[in-house]
Formats: structure tokens, C-alpha cells, sequence
């Protein structure tokens, strides 16, 4: 076998490795739910009922509930984001509409300030409970919702006394406003530019728990699915967690981990260390290549857990999952693009993990860059930042815009046009070859550099 064929079958072999679990086709872009329209987010209602209507959903419940120690350790991250590829992939598999369905996110940043009238709860996602009716989720208007009502998402725990769980019960919310602030952009960014896996990862739990308590009455709502260990009943907990999936995603792209595969990760404590939190030795799967527990949903055929273990490792690759983000205003809100930041715009701009920034409107970006610096920074968060900006990163030279497109090419699909080009490149030598062994070729010349005189057995090429 020569060179030539070697390589072609090498990169081939590569190709197939990085190829997503899934085949599939059209990828999974996320978009935040702000930056979406009422129909596109009805496709996100319209499947999770659907999904519930299958009893797919209640498998999903059932799993989270029975391993919540996944919350007490390193590997929450990922854990969360293998729950939501399985159900944007369940709500893909309806079909149709759904088809190239993804998961939208809540960025929570942008209620920050406003709990008491969050933008979530004036949305197709329902509103409040209704505190003199089992604390059951309204319309914004205040009236008996429709989506969120029994009739389309019965819900078979959390049920008060008055209610029949054979028949269904509603899903609960109590709203908190008076109690803990959600996170600010600022303040997420800030934990963001922590270059260490687990000083992000505690602080972007830490965050994410405000969400919960926000429509759980902290957690002394004990009906109220965001304040249990069945908080997938609501809708929101999907969402959540497709956002904490971005900010990992964001953090990674800050310091340059983004172009880590999982197999770069044993022994690279600041991309990830296995680590229970303190006080709780018990944390279930932190090692990278310990398998999930996802209670029945492996026995269920329509469940890719049913066909392969899932580990910490495989779910640090979003490409491998066929998986990519729209970062919204996020980023630039956070000023994760300031000239003082830690992070490296450049890591954020070209991230294969992210809708490139050239993809966006131009009159959108000037609009983000507003944002910059224009937030009130406390003490706290002054001492944070000179920790943070002792860290140097580096960054990759900047590339203007118009020759960003082939910096994509080369980061996303290098390999399988290498390839595709190579394996090109053989057949159609093998071709010539053959074709001049049979006599039918005239550029055997041209193609061996010689004259009649220096002749060659095709043979032996």
C-alpha cells in the first residue's frame, strides 16, 4: 500500500470518528428564546407535549429524580446536557415540523433586575401559579393556561391532596421575587473568565440555582417542580440547562479549551477536574469515563442509552453531538469583548462551538457593543477581576472579517475535505494508470516527466 492510499484511508477513518453519535441532517442550532417568535417557540411547546403525550417524558422525570446526587459534583455540566440532546432529539424524531427542531435556551441574564416580572412568565411558557388554586400555573393574563393546563401536560407527582394523580395534576409555580437576584450578565461573565473548571462550575451552579428558586419560592414551594427533584416537569428546566450548556460552551471558547477533544482531558485540571463538592462525598459520576445512570431510560429502544454508555467524556464535544450556539447578546452584555476582559474575543468570535460573529447583522453587533462597560461594578466584583485578570490568556491574532470564512472552513471541516480531496486524488491516479497500462492514455508523458525514452512500467508506480 503506498502513501497516497495510506493517508486516504487514515483520513477516512478520522472522518468517521468525528462524525456526530447521531447522523443527522441539519444541525442543532440553540438560539436564545428572547430572539425568537411566538410560533418558533410553540415548537418547543407543541413537542414537549407531544412527548409527555408518548410517556417518552416521564422516563426522562423519573431518571433525573432518582439521581439527584449528579447535582452535589464536577460532572453536573454535562449530566444536564446529555438530558437536553435526548429531548430535543425525542421532539426531532416527531417529524415534520419538527424535524431539524433545537433546543432553544433562557438566558436568565436578561430578567436580571426584573423578578418580579420576568420576561419567561409573560411568554407562551405560562406564568405564575395561581396561589389560591394549588399555586397551578395561568396564562400571563392571569387565566387558566391552556398549554401548561392538564389537559396537555398532566403531571403525575407534585399533586396536592385535592387532586387525582391517576387523571393528572397541574404544574406548580410559586414566583420569588423578594428573594435571592438572578445573576446579571456581568456577574455570570465574571465567574466565566475563572480559567479553572470547578471555580466556574460552582459559581455557574450557583447562579443556576437562583432560576430554580425564582419559581419555586426558594424551595419552600414543596409542589413546585423547580424546587424538586422533579423540576423537568417544568418547562423551563429544559431551557435552563441549554443555557448552562452555553455558558460552559462560552467558558471553554474564553481560555482556548474549545479545541480540546475529550481524549485531551485526562490529567488537564483546569479544562476538567472530577471533584465532589465539599461536604458531599457522595456526588455520583465525576470520573471521565464512569457511565450515567439514567434509571429505566436505557431498557427504552428510542433512547440512545439503550445503544451506548454516555460518560462525562463523551458530552465534553459539542460537535460530536451536532451541537452549536447562537450566543445572542450574551457575550457582549457581559463585555466579554472589553479590552480588560480575561478572555480572548478572538476565541469567542471563531469558536466551533458558536454561529460565527460574521453570521450576525452588522447593525446587531453595533447595537450589542453598547453594553460595553456600562455596568456598575461593586467591590466584590472589582477584587474578582484583579484575580481573574492576573490569569493571562492567550489569544489568537486577530483576522478581519473578510478573510474570517476560511478560518471556519479550516476549523470545521478541514478534515473531511482533506480527506474527500485525497481519497479524490488516489482513484483518479489509479484511473490514469490503468487507462495507460490499456494503451488509451496520450499524457503518459506529461504525467511521468519523460520522453519516449525514459518509459516506465505502470506496475511498479
Amino acid at each position: 500500500m503506498n502513501l497516497l492510499q495510506t493517508l486516504s484511508l487514515s483520513l477516512l477513518a478520522a472522518l468517521t470518528l468525528s462524525d456526530p453519535y447521531l447522523t443527522e441532517d441539519c444541525e442543532r442550532l440553540r438560539r436564545p428564546i428572547d430572539q425568537l417568535s411566538d410560533d418558533e417557540l410553540m415548537l418547543y411547546v407543541n413537542g414537549m407535549q407531544a412527548i409527555r403525550a408518548s410517556g417518552k417524558y416521564q422516563v426522562l422525570i423519573d431518571a433525573h429524580k432518582d439521581h439527584t446526587e449528579i447535582h452535589r459534583g464536577s460532572s453536573f455540566f454535562f449530566y444536564h446536557s446529555y438530558y437536553v440532546w435526548e429531548v430535543e432529539t425525542q421532539i426531532r424524531m416527531l417529524g415534520g415540523k419538527f424535524k431539524c427542531f433545537s433546543l432553544p435556551y433562557y438566558d436568565w441574564t436578561i430578567d436580571a433586575g426584573n423578578e418580579a416580572e420576568p420576561f419567561i412568565l409573560n411568554s407562551v411558557f405560562g406564568g405564575d401559579g395561581d396561589p389560591d388554586h394549588h399555586n397551578c400555573v395561568m396564562t400571563p393574563a392571569g387565566r387558566a393556561s391552556q398549554n401548561w393546563g392538564v389537559e396537555k401536560w398532566a403531571i403525575q407527582e407534585l399533586c396536592n391532596p385535592q387532586e387525582n394523580a391517576e387523571v393528572g395534576c397541574c404544574l406548580k409555580r410559586n414566583l420569588w421575587a423578594e428573594g435571592d437576584p438572578l445573576g446579571d450578565a456581568f456577574e455570570v461573565a465574571n465567574v466565566l473568565q475563572r480559567d479553572q473548571w470547578n471555580q466556574m462550575g460552582g459559581g455557574i451552579a450557583f447562579h443556576h440555582q437562583k432560576v430554580h428558586w425564582l419559581f419555586g419560592a426558594g424551595d419552600d414551594c414543596v409542589s413546585c417542580a423547580m424546587a424538586t427533584g422533579y423540576s423537568p416537569d417544568d418547562p423551563i428546566f429544559m431551557l435552563l440547562h441549554s443555557f448552562t450548556a452555553m455558558l460552559r460552551a462560552t467558558w471553554a471558547a474564553c481560555h482556548g479549551y474549545d479545541h480540546l477533544t475529550g481524549d485531551d482531558l485526562d490529567g488537564n485540571l483546569a479544562a476538567y477536574e472530577p471533584k465532589c463538592a465539599e461536604g458531599y462525598p457522595d456526588c455520583g459520576v465525576i470520573e471521565l469515563d464512569d457511565v450515567y445512570e439514567f434509571g429505566e431510560m436505557p431498557t427504552y429502544k428510542w433512547s440512545l442509552t439503550s445503544q451506548m454508555d454516555i460518560t462525562p467524556r463523551m458530552m465534553w464535544d459539542f460537535a460530536d453531538w451536532n451541537v452549536r450556539y447562537d450566543a445572542g447578546t450574551f457575550q457582549r452584555r457581559g463585555g466579554m469583548y472589553d479590552e480588560d476582559t480575561t478572555c480572548s474575543p478572538t476565541g469567542l468570535q471563531f469558536s466551533r462551538w458558536f454561529l460565527q460573529d460574521e453570521e450576525a447583522e452588522n447593525g446587531e453587533k453595533r447595537q450589542h457593543a453598547q453594553f460595553s462597560r456600562v455596568h456598575s461594578v461593586s467591590g466584590k466584583e472589582v477584587q474578582e477581576q484583579a484575580l481573574f485578570e492576573s490569569r493571562a490568556v492567550s489569544a489568537v491574532p486577530r483576522v478581519n472579517e473578510e478573510s474570517a470564512w476560511w478560518l471556519q472552513l479550516v476549523d470545521r471541516h478541514a478534515l473531511r475535505v482533506t480527506a474527500v480531496v485525497l481519497v479524490a486524488l488516489y482513484w483518479s491516479f489509479r484511473l490514469v494508470q490503468y487507462l495507460a497500462s490499456k494503451g488509451k492514455c496520450a499524457c503518459r508523458e506529461s504525467l511521468l516527466g519523460g520522453g519516449a525514452a525514459h518509459s516506465m512500467a505502470y506496475g511498479t508506480v
